[in-house]
């Protein structure tokens, strides 16, 4: 019965969304599991020992903060949602790690990616042609003022240009894009064994729907992987390459008008991303260089409006919310973590899934340079699948991945044994 709850949850979020009762159902989750955390061995992982010491850090650097007279503590709350969203990412972990949960996630994330990127691509669409902001209020949020309001709009930005940017599931535009990306990494792998047709529908969606989210570094990835992910199979890079000739040519100027104002409408956007990060970094150098800040404060001195110090980068914000110290333990797991997928993807021999996996976890990885992964709670929840999920998958005993190395040569019963999954 439990799991049959936490199947409900997990595949239906988007109808949680709609109706308002997503945070509930997030929640619900990670209270549900919140035992296991505490009661997980640190000495038997020592990713999660990183995780969990380094979170207990950022617990005091952040309460530090409170009692010194840099900041008031009208900021309480916010330290206490920061922390609980990182909290997030160890949950997601130690979730994983259960066998029952671990197929929930594994049977069921393809079919919310299916449902998530299309409410964000045919909203982004919608806002596109009519040519008009789009909002939708939740049931919840008609009674609660403060409850977050989910959005569908277009954002002016440098010399009155407009672009759609696409905030739906999040409060944030380039949060929604990173969770496209996080659910199409967890889910490629029973996306790689759907016929043509099904993987087409998804690559579209996907596609569709970072593009109308404005974030450009995630636009680059999503262009990149619907080439590069199937290149090392001759029959899906077959498959992607019709299927991209049949999104083009009816989208063709559709893509390259919203491509164009991603990457020049926003030219003013480098620049301010650029101070807010430079500024962020001295400012922790100036007043507590060595377990920081303790959250991401706001200074109105910053072009005249509120931006939130260390944002628009997961490492920069780490380091001025914890310090040199504390900035520098969690940017060292992400190295490593780097540096394993790095190895896999070299290697002569290798699979499918696993090469197509890593990749895009290194992807992600390299996203975080320039976006908060922290900047919303069922992020922080993927992200702690996806790190379960790359770890597992990387060690030799991983069994759920029984594809054959990709160079490796072929019998004459090989050949006959392939199911035409990927065609």
């Amino acid at each position: 019965m439990k799991n049959q709850v936490d199947k409900l949850l997990y595949k239906f979020y988007w109808i949680w969304w709609i109706v308002g009762l997503h945070y509930f159902s997030l929640y619900f989750l990670f209270f549900k599991n919140l035992k296991k955390v505490f009661l997980k061995k640190a000495s038997e992982d020592g990713y999660f020992t990183v995780l969990i010491l380094f979170f207990f850090f950022q617990l005091f650097s952040s309460l530090l903060s409170t009692i010194s007279d840099y900041y008031s503590l009208n900021r309480f709350i916010a330290i206490l949602h920061n922390e609980v969203v990182f909290l997030f990412i160890i949950v997601g972990y130690v979730m994983y790690e259960d066998k029952q949960t671990k197929q929930i996630i594994k049977d069921n994330t393809l079919s919310l990616l299916f449902w998530v990127s299309t409410i964000v691509a045919v909203t982004g669409l919608a806002s596109y042609f009519l040519d008009k902001d789009l909002y939708y209020n939740n049931l919840i949020s008609k009674f609660i003022s403060s409850y977050p309001q989910t959005v569908f709009t277009k954002t002016g930005w440098y010399e009155g240009e407009k672009q759609v940017r696409n905030m739906a599931f999040t409060i944030y535009p380039n949060s929604t894009a990173i969770l496209l990306m996080l659910l199409y990494a967890i889910a490629f792998e029973d996306l790689v064994k759907r016929n043509f047709i099904v993987r087409f529908i998804i690559a579209a969606l996907v596609l569709i729907g970072v593009v109308f989210t404005g974030s450009r570094i995630v636009t680059l990835f999503a262009l990149v992987n619907i080439v590069f992910l199937f290149f090392k199979n001759p029959l899906t890079f077959k498959a992607v390459a019709v299927a991209s000739i049949i999104i083009i040519i009816p989208l063709a100027q559709l893509f390259i008008d919203q491509l164009n104002e991603i990457y020049s409408a926003r030219s003013s956007s480098n620049d301010t991303r650029y101070y807010i990060q430079s500024f962020s970094w001295y400012l922790m150098l100036k007043e507590a260089p060595i377990i920081g800040l303790g959250l991401k404060p706001r200074l109105n001195e910053l072009f005249g409006g509120e931006y939130p110090v260390g944002s628009h980068s997961t490492y920069i914000g780490y380091y001025v919310k914890n310090g040199l110290v504390g900035g520098s333990f969690i940017f060292l797991f992400f190295i490593k973590l780097f540096f394993n997928s790095l190895l896999t993807v070299v290697k002569e021999n290798f699979n499918y899934v696993k090469l197509v996996l890593n990749i895009l976890f290194i992807e992600i990885l390299i996203i975080l340079f320039f976006e908060d992964i922290d900047a919303y709670e069922m992020n922080g929840l993927l992200f702690g699948f996806l790190i379960a999920y790359v770890k597992s998958a990387s060690g030799k005993s991983f069994s759920e991945m029984d594809e054959k190395p990709l160079f490796a040569s072929k019998t004459k019963n090989d050949k006959a044994k392939e199911p035409n999954l990927l065609v």
